[in-house]
C-alpha cells in the first residue's frame, strides 16, 4: 500500500484478537471499483455494515460511473476505505477510515459534477465524520504526480463528464506554450470547431486566440502540454469556461485527440449527437415559437454513462479519404447493378412484346427481336468513334484529315 497513508506495521508475532466479529476478506478481481486499489484484503463488517462481499459488490457497482468520471484522482481511495476498507490482522477491531482532508478534498470537484447529473453529496461520505490528519489511524491522500486538467487515462465517462460540467469545448490545434503567472498561456492556431459553447458569442468564438490552464498547486507535470509542445500537428479536446467579461478562456480539462481509442469515439459521437438534437430542437422552437428544451443535457444522466460501449468493429471509423473512397465505390457499383437489372427487364418485355405481334418477312423472324442486338452494335460503334477522336484529338493535323476521311 501506498507510504502517504501513514498506516502503522504491527509485528507478525502478535495474535489476532480472540474472538473477534471482524475478518478479513480477499478484494475479488471482479471488484472494478476497489481492484488494484492498492491492498488485497479488506475488512468486513465494513463502515456500512455490509457483511458479505456480494452485499459490498452490489453496492459498490453503482459508484464505478463516478469514479470513471475522473473529477478527483482519489474518488477511489475515498469509497474504497468507506466500503471495502484495508484490512491489519492486528488491529481487527480498529476502524481505518479516511483522514478529513482527503474527504474535502475530493469533496470539492465531484460535488459539482454529482449536481450536475442531479445527484447531491451523500451523507455517507459527510467529512465531519473522519479524523483529522494528524490521527496516524487514517489514509491520506496519496502524492499526485499528474494535474487534474491533464488525465492520463482519459475515459469515456470523463470526457462526458467534464462536457456536462464545462460551458465550453472545442477542439484544436497548439501552436504555441508559453508560461505565465499562476499557470500557461496556450496559443492556438486559426481553426477551432466547437462542440459546445454556451453563454459564448459568435464574434468571442472567431476572435479566440488563446486559452489559459491553471498551473496546480501541487506542483503537478502536465504530461498532454509536453506533447503538444513537441508536435504542434496534434489536436486536442480541450473544455473549460469564459470569463464573465468573455475576453479569456480558462482550460479545464487538456486531452490529445485519440481517434483509435473506441471509448474517446464513442464519447465525440455521442457529443455530436446531443450537438445536432439541440439544434433540431431549437429550430423547432422557433418555428413554433415557444421555448424548446435544451437537449443537450440530455447525454448529462447516469443512464448515458452506464450505456455499454460498442465494440470496436461496430463502431467503426467515419471519414478518412481511402474510407470515402470505398463508399463512393460501393454506392458506383450498386447503382451499376440496379442499372443492369433494369436494362433486362426493358430487354426482355421488349422481347415479349415483339413475339406477341405477327412474325416478319424473313422467314418467320420478328424485325423488333433483333432491335436490341442492332442498338447494342450502333452504341459500341459510337463509343469506338468517340474513343479513336478522344485519342487523336491532340494531333490537329491529322484529326482534320480523319474527319475528312
Amino acid at each position: 500500500m501506498p507510504p502517504e497513508w501513514n498506516l502503522p506495521s504491527m509485528p507478525t508475532s502478535w495474535a489476532l484478537p480472540f474472538g473477534s466479529s471482524h475478518r478479513c476478506v480477499p478484494i475479488p478481481s471482479t471488484m472494478q471499483l476497489c481492484d488494484k486499489i492498492g491492498y488485497r484484503e479488506m475488512r468486513l463488517p465494513n463502515m456500512l455494515n455490509h457483511d458479505t462481499v456480494n452485499e459490498v459488490m452490489e453496492q459498490t457497482k453503482h459508484w464505478v460511473p463516478l469514479a470513471n468520471l475522473a473529477c478527483h484522482k482519489e474518488i477511489r481511495v475515498l469509497l474504497c476505505s468507506i466500503y471495502a476498507p484495508v484490512c491489519i490482522p492486528q488491529l481487527l477491531e480498529r476502524q481505518i477510515k479516511p483522514c478529513r482532508t482527503l474527504c474535502e478534498a475530493v469533496m470539492r470537484p465531484c460535488a459539482a459534477v454529482m449536481q450536475k447529473f442531479g445527484y447531491a453529496w451523500p451523507e455517507i461520505l459527510n467529512c465531519e465524520q473522519f479524523p483529522p490528519e494528524t490521527d496516524h489511524m487514517c489514509i491520506k491522500a496519496t502524492q499526485r504526480t499528474d494535474c487534474d486538467a491533464c488525465p492520463n487515462n482519459v475515459t469515456y465517462e470523463s470526457v462526458i463528464g467534464n462536457y456536462c460540467v464545462n460551458n465550453v469545448a472545442f477542439k484544436a490545434r497548439v501552436d504555441s506554450i508559453t508560461k505565465e503567472s499562476g499557470g500557461f498561456r496556450i496559443r492556438l492556431k486559426r481553426r477551432v470547431r466547437f462542440f459546445k459553447s454556451t453563454g459564448v458569442s459568435r464574434r468571442q468564438k472567431r476572435s479566440i486566440r488563446s486559452v489559459f490552464i491553471q498551473e496546480d498547486s501541487s506542483g503537478c507535470a502536465c504530461g498532454t502540454l509536453e506533447a503538444a509542445r513537441n508536435d504542434s500537428s496534434k489536436r486536442f479536446l480541450m473544455m473549460g469556461s469564459v470569463s464573465p467579461d468573455g475576453t479569456s478562456f480558462s482550460v479545464t480539462f487538456l486531452a490529445e485527440w485519440q481517434q483509435r481509442d473506441r471509448r474517446f469515439k464513442w464519447a465525440i459521437r455521442k457529443i455530436r449527437g446531443s450537438r445536432r438534437r439541440s439544434r433540431a430542437g431549437e429550430i423547432s422552437a422557433t418555428s413554433a415559437g415557444s421555448a424548446g428544451t435544451n437537449s443537450s443535457e440530455s447525454i448529462c444522466t447516469l443512464s448515458q454513462l452506464n450505456e455499454p460501449i460498442p465494440t470496436s468493429t461496430s463502431l467503426g471509423r467515419r471519414g478518412g479519404r481511402g474510407n470515402r473512397r470505398k463508399r463512393k465505390n460501393r454506392r458506383r457499383k450498386k447503382n451499376n447493378d440496379r442499372r443492369r437489372r433494369n436494362r433486362k427487364t426493358s430487354r426482355s418485355d421488349s422481347t415479349a412484346a415483339a413475339s406477341d405481334r405477327a412474325p416478319a418477312r424473313d422467314g418467320g423472324t420478328s424485325a423488333a427481336a433483333d432491335r436490341p442486338g442492332r442498338r447494342r452494335r450502333q452504341r459500341r460503334n459510337r463509343d469506338n468513334d468517340s474513343r479513336d477522336r478522344r485519342g487523336y484529338a491532340y494531333d490537329k493535323s491529322y484529326y482534320k484529315n480523319y474527319q475528312k476521311s
